[in-house]
């Protein structure tokens, strides 16, 4: 669905790929493996015919939890990637 609406929105210009991770480990580890998530990503969508500077790349670590850490099923919803307008049409659908 992600790949299908950045071919297809051409009025989204910039659109900002954020990578999250669970707080095990260190905040250094967790922050790259953060960033690899978000990069990986990109490289995906580039490869399949989305322009790279379409695309911001950015890894949080585990700065920005959406659940617990307390669960092994808390910690795979961390583990995350979410895409954020930052160009374009405001209206457009914000897609996780």
């Amino acid at each position: 669905a992600v790949l299908e609406s950045r071919k297809s929105h051409q009025e989204l210009t910039r659109v900002g790929v954020e990578g999250h991770n669970e707080n095990h480990g260190g905040a250094a580890d967790n922050k790259r493996r953060s960033e690899q998530r978000a990069v990986a990503v990109v490289n995906w969508l580039v490869s399949h015919g989305v322009e790279r500077k379409r695309l911001a790349a950015q890894g949080f670590g585990s700065d920005k939890p959406i659940d617990t850490n307390d669960t092994d099923e808390g910690r795979q919803n961390n583990r995350r990637v979410e895409f954020h307008i930052l160009e374009g049409d405001s209206g457009a659908v914000e897609t996780r």
